[in-house]
């Protein structure tokens, strides 16, 4: 099974993967919708990994998580 480090040292690894493929803000002027779009995903994917990460130490902690809708 893997453990907490092995998770959050993937996860670590995919928001450094992430925020390497965002582009610099002054890049985004002239960025079509398709591309805005896809900046939109791409952080996205950086919450994501925030919050899988919050929910790994968590649960290692036993810490309880709110449930039901956001």
């Amino acid at each position: 099974m893997i453990n907490l480090h092995q998770k959050l040292g993937v996860e670590f690894d995919n928001i450094e993967n992430t925020l390497k493929e965002l582009p610099v803000p002054q890049a985004c002027n002239n960025c079509s919708k398709l591309e805005l779009g896809g900046i939109a995903a791409l952080l996205h994917n950086l919450y994501n990994g925030i919050e899988q990460i919050l929910t790994y130490v968590l649960k290692y902690r036993k810490i309880s998580m709110p449930k039901g809708p956001s």
